[in-house]
């Protein structure tokens, strides 16, 4: 084991929020099972934030410790998305010359993603892309997700259509692999939250019909004030139990998320910052 142990690849995976932890979860579990990568989990913005659920206990709770953490959100002044991504560059630039990092594992098109990439280019690191080549309609989530497949060097991605789309783009099929997206490892947990934990969880009855509500900005869209005071009206029209989530930290969530608190003023309503992994 000790000679493994010293020729195994440093390989860092970065997870900012619980957007990619679902995902990243069980390739985290079982690269650390594998004698030939240490890895080198990094866990940063919304994960460390309580005002988004300090998430970061998922990744304790499956296990992880020692791991790096980086707080590029301050709740007390909650920075722009330009300044987090700043913020998360210089973070990770310092993390992956710090552990000597041989590769960075990313997943998605957030701003933070598209930063570490930057860092990691920067450095010379090689960058494995899960999820890459996939389409999301008016948000800048395409910008990012593409500009990261071009910053890659090894792609991981979802679905045959993903693929065409990366080869079309000028990569390199013989970099490209179809693997399914890593989401549906979580179908196989032997740990799901019973429903007297969820009750305990939000702080009051799932009574039926049961409907929960995520809304993240659009960016590209329509102003988030309009389209969540449009899914509120939707809300207004149906009695359901409805248990809202807090938006991510893209531009325009805390309008959405000062709606969605007023929201929950109303009976069988409740406001949570993260469901968690379960």
């Amino acid at each position: 084991m000790g000679d493994h142990r010293k020729k195994a690849i440093k390989l860092a995976v970065l997870t900012s929020g619980r957007q990619d932890w679902g995902a990243l979860r069980s390739i985290c579990l079982r690269l650390r099972e594998y004698p030939g990568f240490q890895l080198q989990l990094l866990v940063g913005g919304m994960h460390c934030s309580e005002r988004f659920g300090n998430t970061a206990q998922l990744v304790e709770e499956a296990g992880f410790k020692g791991y790096e953490r980086l707080a590029w959100i301050s709740d007390e002044v909650l920075p722009s998305a330009a300044e987090q991504g700043g913020e998360a560059l210089k973070m990770v630039a310092r993390v992956l010359e710090k552990r000597k990092s041989q590769a960075l594992i990313i997943l998605g098109d957030r701003f933070e993603t598209a930063a570490a990439a930057l860092a990691a280019t920067i450095a010379s690191i090689p960058i494995i892309h899960v999820s890459g080549g996939e389409e999301t309609e008016g948000a800048f989530d395409n910008q990012l997700r593409h500009a990261i497949t071009k910053m890659s060097h090894l792609h991981l991605v979802g679905s045959e259509d993903a693929a065409a789309r990366l080869r079309a783009m000028g990569e390199d099929p013989k970099n490209t692999h179809v693997v399914g997206d890593p989401l549906l490892d979580n179908l196989h947990r032997k740990d799901p939250a019973s429903r007297e934990e969820l009750e305990e969880f939000i702080g009051g009855p799932l009574q039926a019909p049961v409907i929960i509500v995520t809304l993240h900005p659009a960016t590209l869209g329509d102003s988030a004030e309009s389209e969540c005071r449009a899914l509120i009206e939707a809300i207004d029209r149906f009695k359901c139990t409805y248990v809202i989530t807090q938006p991510n930290s893209d531009p325009g969530h805390e309008i959405i998320r000062a709606l969605l608190l007023n929201a929950t003023q109303k009976p069988r309503r409740y406001f949570v910052p993260s469901l968690g992994d379960r």
